[in-house]
């Protein structure tokens, strides 16, 4: 294992997701070219949060960068929580890198898992794609997160420059109602069912009991429209997504 007492910069970061790639039935080489920032970002601030053999829950793993990056270098462990199409896809990568994996359907009302408390729970691009307020969503995570344990929250920026651009043109900003309003499935998950303003987010954390500590406004990648890439960096709150964490008390 590498030790290491601060975080990899971008490239080393991304060459390392890259080991990963190889064992990832499905979201494997233009997932991870797409949200190479945000994995960057998220890597960062966990890194930062997650003592060296810490304990990290992931709701909707999915194909796991971040988790696996953050296994390696701090020896952290692992759950990969998902639907059990969703395990069995990955089932390669999580036992290269020795994750506990819990199939479940995340739209449960209880999810009941066989965990432990742990020192972080991941919360990443999960709630636009489920039909349920962010408040529901965060209560059923709080079992598993220790006392002045860490919630680690991404999801895409209701108030971006980009959606506010599309309703400027007169154009939707969220998946066809046939989708929107489908069941909740493994097929169906990459629908956006809802996305969020920064506020409505703290303010649901808030109702849970858990203290909001930062947000910080990303990108999803690097490659972007200039001119718009320019203003975002001006305006860091119109960027396109956000990682909100806060804290059980």
């Amino acid at each position: 294992m590498l030790e290491t007492n601060s975080p990899l910069a971008y490239p080393e970061f991304v060459d390392r997701c890259r080991l990963s790639v190889f064992l990832n039935d499905r979201q494997g080489e233009e997932f991870l070219n797409y949200h190479t920032v945000r994995f960057h970002s998220t890597y960062q601030l966990c890194h930062g949060l997650l003592q060296r053999g810490g304990s990290l829950l992931s709701v909707g793993a999915g194909s796991a960068y971040v988790e696996a990056v953050l296994a390696s270098e701090l020896q952290a462990r692992v759950v990969a929580v998902d639907f059990p199409a969703a395990i069995e896809l990955h089932r390669r990568l999580y036992r290269a890198n020795n994750f506990t994996s819990v199939a479940v359907d995340l739209s449960l009302d209880d999810l009941q898992l066989p965990v432990e408390p742990c020192d972080m729970v991941l919360s990443t691009e999960i709630l636009e794609h489920i039909p349920e307020a962010p408040t529901r969503h965060f209560r059923k995570l709080l079992p598993y997160l220790k006392p002045n344990g860490s919630l680690v929250v991404t999801t895409p920026n209701l108030g971006s420059l980009e959606q506010i651009l599309s309703l400027w043109r007169m154009r939707p900003i969220m998946d066809p109602p046939e989708r929107t309003f489908a069941p909740v499935s493994f097929e169906n998950e990459g629908t956006h069912r809802r996305e969020y303003m920064p506020c409505e987010i703290i303010e649901s954390m808030a109702e849970c009991g858990l203290e909001h500590m930062a947000t910080h406004f990303i990108w999803y990648h690097r490659e972007r429209h200039v001119p718009r890439r320019w203003l975002e960096s001006l305006i860091p709150h119109l960027r396109p997504a956000m990682i909100i964490l806060a804290r059980k008390r």
